[in-house]
């Protein structure tokens, strides 16, 4: 919104509230790994539920650059062109015509 008024005391109000969030829920997760590491005795499995949930990495591809200099963006065309890039390395070899 302040953004879209382009009035330098709406972005400096967004500023100020984005601040004053962001330090209320710093101290909110602080607060809440306290608690988790101070009943870890009585009450482990939500200490590691927390734990678990916190080390899922999510990677994301994309977008790939391919060999024509475009960029390509979307799910089934990055798909696309990285089957065609490593289906030559990943073929099939024919046994017959393997000298062992």
């Amino acid at each position: 919104m302040a953004k879209m008024s382009g009035k330098p005391e709406d972005l400096a109000n967004f500023t100020e509230q984005q601040k004053i969030t962001n330090k209320a829920v710093r101290g909110e997760k602080m607060r809440y790994e306290a608690k988790l590491s101070k009943n870890m005795k009585e009450d482990s499995k939500s200490l590691f539920r927390y734990v678990k949930r916190k080390k899922i990495v999510k990677t994301k591809v994309g977008p790939l650059k391919i060999q024509t200099g475009e960029f390509i963006i979307g799910n089934k065309e990055m798909a696309d062109e990285l089957n065609r890039y490593f289906e030559n390395i990943f073929t099939k070899e024919h046994t017959i015509y393997l000298i062992y």
